[in-house]
């Protein structure tokens, strides 16, 4: 027979019996919740150091059929951060939805945050991340944020975005399409380089600066809108886009290009 200790005397009769038959019969006195088995809902925030004890626990899925995860508040720039998220989304394919989260300088980056620390700011080369939703109070991706995340196929880019980062999206073969910002001024060095899925983009009028790369690699790019006018200086000449288009939008000015499906020359709308 357990022993039990009370800590005060003259408790009620009646609670002291519950408490009694809840001891004998093993079940819990704290109210916490069951944990989650497979098959049910997710929950509504999850700390990003949980991510993978709950995604490992969940039915393999399919890319078509991704979970999704809210990462519970928490600033994104503290070291590690990122880094456990991208370990805990791996084996089974999910959408991040980091919109409860805040970050230092309002930036999500892949840039080292401590000496020697590497990459642990950082989603990246992660196979089973299909999207991300972004902090609403996010205005510049950084450096590396997303590069080589092959099956991410859509980002909720938030509308007070101000600048895309070097590397930003290198090489996210699945990303299908890019809601860019109409706030958006600077897009970085090969930042959307690689991203051979992306078939169109609207570049704001407001943007005034696309540096070298940006678009390289895009195979399947075959439609451009340019909403505003980008001085040549600002725009670099160093494989910016696939074929002939800075060309063709310095003389054509604003509006919607487009080219063959198979490559070839960019013609104005």
């Amino acid at each position: 027979m357990k022993q039990f200790t009370f800590a005060k005397a003259g408790m009620p009769a009646m609670a002291l019996a519950f408490i009694m038959a809840a001891a004998l019969a093993g079940c819990p006195l704290e109210s916490d919740p069951e944990p989650q088995t497979p098959g049910e809902p997710v929950p509504d925030t999850i700390r990003y150091d949980g991510i993978g004890p709950y995604l490992s626990a969940k039915p393999a899925n399919t890319a078509a059929s991704p979970y999704t995860v809210k990462v519970a508040p928490v600033n994104i720039r503290e070291n590690g951060v990122m880094g456990a998220i991208n370990q805990g989304a791996g084996g089974r394919y999910v959408i991040v939805d980091l919109s409860a989260c805040s970050a230092t300088d309002n930036t999500i980056t892949g840039v080292w945050e401590t000496p020697g620390v590497n990459d642990m700011n950082v989603i990246k080369d992660n196979q089973y991340i299909v999207g991300v939703i972004l902090p609403d109070s996010l205005t510049a991706i950084g450096s590396s944020a997303f590069e080589k995340c092959i099956r991410l196929t859509a980002v909720t880019i938030p509308a007070g975005l101000i600048s895309i980062g070097t590397d930003a999206f290198y090489r996210c073969s699945g990303l299908t399409s890019v809601d860019i910002p109409a706030g958006l001024i600077s897009i970085r060095a090969n930042a959307f380089s690689g991203c051979s899925g992306l078939t169109s983009v609207t570049i704001p009028a407001g943007l005034i600066s696309i540096t070298y790369g940006a678009f390289s690699g895009c195979a399947g790019l075959t439609s451009v809108t340019f909403d505003g006018s980008i001085s040549p200086a600002h725009f670099s000449a160093s494989g910016n886009f696939p074929g002939d288009l800075r060309a063709k939008y310095l003389t054509g000015g604003p509006g919607t290009y487009t080219r063959p499906n198979d490559g070839g020359t960019w013609m104005k709308q």
